[in-house]
């Protein structure tokens, strides 16, 4: 029971006075001494008693006038869930928990979703038909829906067990407040909260569920709800016979090319303490499985599926990695990849050279980090076409044909190169510029800057160099700890730990003109910027603030070289952004597909296909309806022709996403 006006209840006490009163007046009487006393002592007995009961009952009367004037102006209000007989409409928000582990089959066969809506169309079914029912769906993103009664609730519940919903994990205090703010809403005195979930652990103990809060901001409504809960085989382990799950796909190398050899791995996770044996992985293309392999996996543990492919074609392909098991939760059992195979990538180097012919300039090192099977003279593709210059045969606009540019160790642009070259960025294309000792920070900062529609990031300051090379500690490193490029970031381990290694002896300074746009992205040890970068339209430009041969570091001696420049060019010659993992509720914006034939122009519908393959129609590039979990389908169509563009909504965590 809860009170409209609590506080008009506190003058329940005023139920003290009639007792205040009694006890002042009893102690004001006067013995009065009488001599025929005694002759009325025997009749007078009997009739005290009923004077005393008729006392008693007076003053219990007058003590509760007060009591019950004081309950009748606070207006009680006594809840139940049903109203059963009474008629009267009640206000009811659901919470039911959607994530990923409701899914999981129970021991009766089906799956906790599905008791859940079970319960529920239970519970609803008992209402009175004027009853409004809010259903908050508590996976993340939190969502709230209305039902004007509880007819139409019952029709979703039915269409739910044919598509069930699956989100992130599951937000308590989100979901109590949107509840809550639900029924703040509505007309009825009737308030009542149902949270039907499988109350996993982990939900439950993560930091930021605040119960205080909660309770709170519960406390503070001028109607609290009657809040219930309602567990669906609630267990102290994420599952009962442990789950697998295999949590992500990472693709090396990174550029995938035809008839090049690619690697696809998987990360499988066993959540349960005991060791699972000879668990089959399959991997599938298109659909058409590729290969299986067995792998055991230690308990509590992750371990690696590793697959190779050849792709023979310059175009995308849909990779699946699943398990082949009777795990209680299937649908974590498989991840998917979009593996974009391309032509090998077209590249111009700059060296500021006057005779990069030599042995000793710096593009002989990145050329072969860049087409290194080439420079062996190995009949294998490489993954960039490069083609090398000197500054003098910067004429004619010598990089509109290719996919990105490389300045080595360039003096100067002119005013007329710094506005092409602007053009040409905004249309997609990339720039990496590698400072060195022939880099002129006079000339380059006559330049505009990018706030002036130029492409310098800000003031290039005088070349630092140290005074001993020998002495390590005063060289300088890579600061690991503040990588905020995922080039870098997204490397396998191996590759990543091994950039601890570079040593440097020379560097440039920067004065760096801030904007959304410009920001350096990996530090050097000593808190300089070591790449900075700026985002111009479609396309960036890369600064490093060193160069890309010895004469700045020990950088082309070390692992890290080949793979780190791989990595710095693919970012910048990329057309496009490679994501293809959303987290739920994540825009995303669907990109058109690779030409050849399948012009802008000529697309005539664009249309979505959900996890539960629901159509729908799309006037725009951005699906927003990203909150259930699984592969979502964009299709073109253009005439006879169709391409297709998948991606993959999970809730696993995107920190460090990539790494082996």
């Amino acid at each position: 029971m809860t009170f409209l006006n609590g506080l008009l209840a506190l003058g329940a006490f005023a139920c003290t006075i009639p007792l205040l009163i009694h006890l002042m007046h009893r102690s004001r009487f006067r013995v009065v001494k009488w001599g025929a006393m005694h002759l009325i002592e025997s009749t007078a007995s009997p009739k005290s008693k009923r004077i005393l009961w008729r006392h008693l009952l007076l003053m219990l009367v007058r003590c509760m006038l007060p009591i019950l004037i004081a309950v009748a102006m606070s207006r009680p209000l006594v809840q139940s869930w049903t109203a059963q007989g009474t008629g009267e409409s009640v206000a009811l928000a659901l919470i039911l928990d959607d994530s990923l582990s409701m899914q999981a089959v129970s021991r009766d066969g089906k799956t906790r979703w599905n008791r859940a809506l079970d319960h529920l169309g239970t519970i609803v079914s008992r209402l009175p038909k004027s009853s409004k029912v809010g259903l908050i769906l508590g996976g993340t993103p939190v969502e709230t829906q209305s039902f004007e009664n509880t007819d139409e609730l019952v029709r979703s519940l039915t269409a739910w067990k044919q598509q069930p919903s699956r989100s992130g994990s599951f937000d308590p205090s989100s979901s109590i407040r949107q509840a809550v703010a639900w029924l703040t809403k509505s007309d009825s005195i009737r308030r009542q909260l149902l949270l039907v979930s499988d109350f996993s652990v982990s939900d439950w103990e993560s930091d930021s569920l605040d119960l205080p809060g909660l309770d709170a901001f519960i406390g503070q409504q001028p109607i609290k709800p009657r809040i219930g809960c309602l567990p669906i085989e609630a267990t102290n382990v994420p599952y009962d016979t442990g789950n697998l799950t295999v949590e992500r796909i990472t693709v090396s190398p990174s550029l995938l090319i035809p008839n090049r050899e690619g690697i696809l791995t998987a990360l499988v996770r066993n959540t349960s303490p005991q060791a699972k044996d000879r668990v089959r992985v399959r991997l599938d293309i298109d659909d058409v499985e590729q290969e299986q392999q067995e792998i055991d996996i230690p308990g509590n543990a992750t371990v690696q599926a590793r697959f190779r492919w050849l792709p023979k074609a310059p175009r995308d392909y849909l990779a699946k990695i699943g398990l082949v098991s009777n795990d209680p939760l299937r649908d974590d059992d498989f991840s998917y990849a979009m593996l974009h195979v391309e032509k090998p990538r077209r590249i111009l180097i700059v060296d500021g050279e006057s005779n990069p012919s030599t042995d000793q300039t710096e593009t002989k090192f990145l050329k072969a980090a860049l087409s290194p099977f080439a420079y062996s003279g190995t009949p294998r593709p490489d993954p960039f076409l490069c083609n090398v210059i000197t500054s003098s045969d910067l004429v004619d606009r010598p990089w509109a044909s290719m996919d990105a540019l490389i300045l080595s160790n360039v003096p100067s642009l002119t005013d007329e190169q710094s506005r092409e070259l602007r053009s040409w960025i905004e249309e997609g294309h990339g720039m990496i510029f590698f400072a060195g000792d022939r880099v002129q920070p006079r000339n380059w900062n006559d330049l505009p800057v990018i706030r002036s529609d130029g492409i310098m990031p800000g003031k290039i300051l005088d070349r630092t160099e140290l005074l001993d090379r020998k002495r390590d500690e005063e060289e300088v490193a890579v600061d690991l700890s503040n990588v905020n490029f995922s080039a870098i970031s997204e490397m396998p381990k191996s590759t990543f730990h091994s950039l601890a290694d570079i040593r440097f002896h020379a560097f440039h300074r920067w004065q760096i003109d801030r904007t959304e746009s410009t920001t350096p992205v990996v530090y050097l040890s000593n808190g300089e910027p070591w790449i900075i970068r700026s985002q111009l339209g479609k396309g960036s430009i890369l600064w490093v603030t060193t160069s890309c041969g010895d004469s700045d570091s020990n950088l082309p001696s070390r692992a890290a070289y080949v793979p780190l420049m791989q990595r710095l060019v693919g970012f910048a010659s990329a057309k496009e952004s490679a994501v293809d993992r959303l987290i739920p509720g994540e825009v995303w914006n669907i990109r058109f597909p690779n030409k050849g034939g399948f012009e802008d122009a000529d697309i005539q519908t664009l249309r979505v296909f959900d996890p539960l393959r629901n159509e729908h129609t799309l006037a725009t590039h951005a699906w927003t309806k990203t909150r259930q979990l699984g592969l979502y389908e964009a299709k073109w169509t253009s005439g006879n022709d169709s391409r297709s563009q998948f991606m993959q909504v999970s809730s696993m965590t995107q920190e460090g996403v990539g790494r082996e």
